[in-house]
């Protein structure tokens, strides 16, 4: 159950730091979003991270527990930038 949540965590840290670029809201939103918004998306991201870094290791201990939480932030990366990329190709297909 662990893993899930540390997953779960991993990618909404990630969608949260991709959120707060504006070179991707655009796509994401249709709009760009005000400058503090933006920041307080960049620092939960990174809050986000910590969090997920800190229960990894309270759950499994520094050796093991950077490599589950390694491997949790490499998939939620990973679905962030999926969704990102079929959120651009489906915007091409509509115009």
């Amino acid at each position: 159950m662990i893993h899930l949540l540390l997953l779960l965590v991993a990618a909404l840290s990630f969608s949260a730091l991709m959120h707060g670029l504006p070179r991707h809201q655009g796509p994401l939103l249709h709009r760009m979003l005000p400058r503090q918004a933006s920041r307080r998306l960049r620092i939960a991201g990174w809050a986000g991270i910590a969090l997920g870094t800190a229960l990894a290791v309270l759950a499994f201990g520094w050796g093991y527990g950077l490599i589950v939480w390694l491997g949790a932030c490499t998939l939620g990366a990973t679905a962030a930038v999926l969704h990102l990329a079929f959120r651009i190709q489906a915007r091409r297909h509509v115009r």
